[in-house]
């Protein structure tokens, strides 16, 4: 089965809030047994990756500039 998320632009999946914990381990777990793929927005750090895979999801990220 595959799954997608959209997560909201305001923070990204792997800070340290509540939700942002919960996404991770929903993500994480589904993806022993499903192709997940996270749509996110970008942080504007220089050090991330825009495409990348994390504890088996995958990560796609998005600009989140308005001007």
């Amino acid at each position: 089965m595959k799954i997608a998320f959209v997560f909201p632009p305001m923070w990204t999946p792997h800070s340290d809030g509540s939700l942002q914990i919960w996404n991770r381990e929903v993500t994480t777990r589904l993806s022993k047994s499903c192709d997940v793929l996270v749509y996110a927005g970008h942080p504007g750090v220089s050090s991330v990756s825009l495409h990348d895979t994390v504890d088996g999801v995958q990560y796609r990220r998005f600009s989140t500039r308005w001007d």
